[in-house]
């Protein structure tokens, strides 16, 4: 039987027949130690040696076992770190969460593996096979799904109105409460962003961004372009005096096969929708 349990290093009881109950207390002691104990490093910058701070097993039981803690807090509260440093831990294979309470980022890792970096003032949840530290990510429902980080901050939700969305690799959360109404499959009284825009220098760009309701007066003869992200969408322009000047469109197919005549003094009503790399329009003309 061997000595101690592999990856944790708890004491077996065959290390003292005679006394059975130094080494299953002391097991004991270990196992509550790393469950409820936060082993907290203070560093700065004098104790770093070439860019790392050891943290090392010790398998004497007369030893102190915070390396054994669950969870791994680093900070600086003396003199404060001025580079990232890495933090060099057993070869052990566990589970961590890692605190990094410092001025700068940390790479957790094994003395002999891989690991990650860790930004300031966050935290991660981790696994060690024994070789390598990776943060754990999860990955959305469904087949196929591709994984997408969590927070390296906590993060919470109100209630059940509100829904995680992406920024970049960090997610925050937004409150759909009042937005929307769902019932049997279908969507209702909702809204959308509405957006006024000018012309400049005879162009005019539409970025569908910043929303799909556009009102837009003519001042001057005017390009137009649409920008969008979406290869399949549509959005309305109330459009006021565009008959006045000469408006340039990007390609569409207008309804009826030609662009409509557009009024001179007071507001035609167009909705544009993108199927693919086309575009197609209709309008009201004179609606006010």
């Amino acid at each position: 039987m061997a000595t101690y349990s592999d990856n944790l290093r708890i004491p077996h009881l065959d290390q003292n027949v005679a006394q059975p109950e130094i080494p299953e207390n002391t097991a004991k002691n270990i196992i509550d130690n790393i469950l409820s104990n936060v082993y907290t490093i203070d560093v700065t910058s004098t104790d770093v040696t070439n860019g790392y701070i050891n943290i090392v097993h010790n398998d004497d039981p007369t030893q102190p076992t915070d390396w054994q803690s669950f969870m791994i807090k680093i900070t600086d509260t003396g003199t404060l770190l001025t580079a990232q440093i890495d933090i060099n831990l057993p070869d052990n294979a566990r589970p961590y969460i890692f605190v990094n309470d410092t001025s700068q980022p940390l790479k957790f890792k094994t003395t002999n593996g891989t690991g990650f970096v860790l930004i300031a003032s966050a935290n991660g949840y981790a696994f060690s096979d024994g070789v390598n530290i990776s943060k754990l990510e999860f990955a959305a429902a469904g087949a196929g799904s591709t994984l997408e980080s969590l927070s390296d901050t906590p993060i919470g939700y109100g209630n059940a109105n509100d829904i995680l969305v992406s920024n970049g690799s960090i997610f925050s959360y937004y409150n759909l409460s009042n937005k929307m109404d769902t019932s049997g499959g279908t969507i209702s009284n909702y809204g959308e962003v509405s957006q006024n825009v000018s012309s400049a220098s005879n162009a005019l760009d539409i970025d569908l961004s910043n929303g799909n309701v556009v009102t837009f007066t003519a001042t001057e003869n005017v390009t137009i372009t649409f920008t969008t992200t979406h290869t399949n969408t549509s959005f309305t322009l109330l459009a006021t005096d565009l008959g006045a000047y000469t408006i340039t469109w990007p390609t569409i197919s207008w309804e009826g096969g030609v662009e409509p005549i557009w009024s001179a003094a007071g507001d035609d009503l167009i909705t544009l929708t993108k199927i693919g790399t086309k575009w197609i329009g209709g309008a009201l003309i004179g609606v006010a």
